[in-house]
């Protein structure tokens, strides 16, 4: 067996390792109330809603209101902005801030 294959063997095995615990942390008290809620989005499975909650820490610091909006939805904006952000040939969420290519 080359290295190549040792190596893709190697990872698979531990994206698997990595997955069962990915699953049982989501099965915890902490995240499992809302990793169910997430996931009654269609689309979004186990991975996406821990990827969520593990990105937004403590989703109680959201509940703050700035100027009429919460700060979730804003900071939410803020992430598609960067995602679309650049000369990548994508529409900009704000094509105003989009910069000269």
């Amino acid at each position: 067996m080359g290295l190549k294959a040792q190596s893709r063997l190697y990872l698979d095995k531990q994206l698997k390792v990595m997955n069962v615990q990915l699953e049982t942390l989501a099965q915890t008290e902490k995240y499992r109330e809302r990793v169910g809620l997430l996931t009654q989005i269609p689309g979004v499975g186990i991975y996406s809603a821990m990827t969520i909650l593990i990105e937004l820490q403590d989703v109680e610091r959201f509940q703050i209101f700035y100027h009429g909006q919460r700060l979730l939805s804003l900071w939410l904006r803020e992430l598609d902005f960067q995602y679309r952000s650049g000369c990548s040939g994508r529409s900009a969420a704000r094509p105003a801030a989009e910069p000269e290519c």
